[in-house]
């Protein structure tokens, strides 16, 4: 067959005749055990005479019920903030729905009234009804008022001390009304270790010592983690940085870019990290390739680091890698540079950070209930 085999009746030639054309192309198969339920659709507009071409969009086609409505409340829920991602875990607010996707859309066919709310609240945010509300509490005073909490609990650990690092003055009259440390850095970093390496210079740390990098957003990460990285840093004098990471157990985490992989040595040292899908199983995908083979063990990244003073008061010396700008990935920047890192393997995900109003409302109930059983 030479030329383009798709054509319409009467022999008129697609790609010249039509004004529109949406390019629709199988993604995966969606399978319940060895039970085929329907199949990830990809559609793109290669041409349109009439509005801008080459947009995109993916769903779910089910086998029975058409374009999956319950799929597309939990990739837009997802992508607006409604419906939360930890690992394989989707929440809202405090209310688990599901483990993998596929448990979530379960759910809201379960619970149609709040299938119907989350509707109204998405419609709401992209008809902009919900604007004003945002406007109210923005993301950044809502991190504002969680770091001073994010110190607390960092104040738990096994750390000498504490101390915000921050170009934003919400986040630093915070953590003074707070008694919270706190240093004001500049704006202009291109990346967080380099307002860290600001920072423990400010402090006048010796290279010796070792400080944990934890995000303010993330007021619910225990301090287990924090004490552990440390010390693995500490137990590895051969390595310049320690972080964690934990086993990868949906396909969907596995493929998405959004998701950093990580490959360690024999030592437990990171190898790369990377957002393709590695270490790419080729004979296990050849047969199956809408799952994940037992034997992957696929690693994704946690950004929590620990880092030796030394190795940040070098880091902003050295140009960007171009692995670290094709990835955009700051790490990569150590390991092109000849710095070892340390990887710890977690038993699973991290708690949700602190990236919009609710999810304040959701740590404060969790601070609440803690307090509660102190006293």
């Amino acid at each position: 067959v030479y030329g383009n085999p798709e054509v319409t009746t009467a022999g008129r030639a697609l790609k010249f005749y039509a004004s529109v054309r949406i390019e629709i192309r199988r993604k995966e198969h969606i399978k319940n055990g060895t039970v085929l339920m329907g199949s990830r659709t990809k559609a793109k507009v290669v041409k349109n005479k009439i509005a801008p071409p080459f947009k995109e969009a993916e769903f779910d086609i089910m086998y029975g019920e058409g374009i999956s409505k319950t799929g597309e409340l939990v990739d837009i829920g997802t992508e607006l903030g409604l419906v939360q991602k930890s690992g394989s875990w989707f929440s809202m607010g405090e209310t688990r729905i599901g483990q993998g996707r596929e448990a979530a859309k379960n759910y809201f066919k379960e619970h149609p009234d709040i299938a119907d709310a989350l509707e109204k609240e998405i419609k709401d945010r992209l008809t902009g009804k919900n604007a004003a509300a945002a406007a109210e509490e923005p993301p950044a005073p809502a991190k504002a008022k969680a770091a001073p909490a994010k110190a607390e609990r960092a104040a738990r650990s096994n750390a000498l001390s504490v101390v915000v690092a921050t170009d934003h003055e919400a986040i630093y009259k915070a953590c003074e009304a707070f008694g919270v440390r706190a240093v004001m850095t500049s704006e202009k970093h291109p990346t967080g270790t380099d307002r860290l390496a600001e920072t423990v210079t400010l402090l006048n740390l010796p290279d010796e010592a070792i400080v944990v990098n934890v995000q303010g957003d993330e007021p619910l990460l225990p301090v287990e983690i924090v004490n552990g990285v440390a010390e693995l840093l500490a137990s590895h004098p051969e390595c310049g940085i320690a972080t964690a990471a934990h086993e990868i157990d949906t396909i969907e985490d596995f493929l998405s870019p959004n998701v950093v992989k990580v490959v360690r040595d024999e030592k437990g040292n990171a190898i790369t990290f990377s957002r393709a899908p590695i270490p790419w199983p080729r004979d296990a995908f050849r047969e199956h390739p809408e799952r994940l083979p037992e034997n992957l063990h696929a690693l994704r990244h946690i950004g929590l680091y620990a880092y030796r003073v030394g190795f940040l008061k070098q880091y902003p010396k050295w140009e960007q890698a171009p692995i670290e700008a094709l990835e955009s990935l700051e790490q990569l920047r150590a390991l092109w540079y000849g710095v070892k890192i340390a990887v710890a393997i977690l038993p699973g995900a991290l708690p949700a950070g602190v990236d919009t109003a609710e999810d304040l409302e959701r740590v404060r109930a969790v601070y609440e209930r803690e307090s509660t059983k102190v006293a």
